[in-house]
């Protein structure tokens, strides 16, 4: 393969250019996907006619072009309007005194969504993967820092009516299946204990207690919480 040409240094510093470029995005506007299109042809035809370096500096550019059609997205504002639709929820929904928090994709983009009331008790059993029918508030985020974006959120929104849900593709339904047959085994135990095993099997450390959390960080560790059971969620 055309790869194999290149020395062990050479790849490696083809890879540190890679990573460069994804953190100097550029932007070259309307004509962003077409350049992406052309340049995707390119890595193809390098990678066939063995052509190592070609193939680098195409790699290269289409990274940074990619990374600037990601900022260019990540930073364009999300009107404020009423939502009435399905949702895809990307995290399991979690209790915050009397309200409920979630991130859900709504039309390709992720908010953070809060519910209080009815409304907060229909979503409050959902897991991630599942998709529900809300009528919700959107909004833009406040000033967002860059880390904020980086990690996909784009939006916030109130929910003011829950319609309904439906368990989402398979994958999700075998796991939020396995997920439930786990806690319902779990509910013998005490509330804590509830939340340390499901925090070590699986991740979820929704119903942790700050005494539990402040002795795994006391004792060095957090990581079989929040690292370990996480891989498997």
């Amino acid at each position: 393969m055309g790869v194999g040409r290149l020395s062990d240094r050479g790849l490696l510093a083809l890879g540190a250019a890679v990573v460069l470029a994804a953190m100097v995005p550029v932007d070259v506007g309307a004509s962003s996907g077409a350049v992406r299109s052309v340049l995707a042809v390119v890595v193809v035809a390098a990678w066939r006619c063995r052509r190592p370096w070609l193939l680098g500096l195409s790699i290269i550019a289409f990274t940074s072009l990619q990374a600037g059609a990601a900022w260019a997205e990540a930073s364009r504002p999300v009107p404020v309007r009423d939502f009435s639709d399905e949702v895809v929820l990307r995290t399991d929904v979690e209790a915050t005194g009397g309200s409920v928090r979630v991130r859900a994709e709504v039309d390709g983009r992720v908010h953070e969504l809060r519910a209080w009331g009815s409304a907060a008790g229909g979503l409050r059993p959902r897991l991630m993967g599942e998709r529900v029918e809300v009528d919700a508030r959107l909004r833009p985020l406040d000033d967002p820092p860059q880390w904020l974006l980086a990690g996909g959120l784009r939006g916030r929104g109130t929910v003011t009516g829950f319609h309904g849900f439906r368990e989402g593709r398979l994958h999700t339904r075998i796991a939020n299946s396995l997920r439930r047959t786990i806690e319902s085994g779990a509910r013998s135990l005490a509330r804590d204990e509830r939340a340390l095993f499901t925090g070590l099997v699986y991740g979820d450390d929704r119903a942790q207690s700050p005494l539990t959390a402040d002795d795994f960080d006391a004792a060095g560790l957090t990581h079989l919480l929040a690292v370990s059971g996480q891989n498997v969620r």
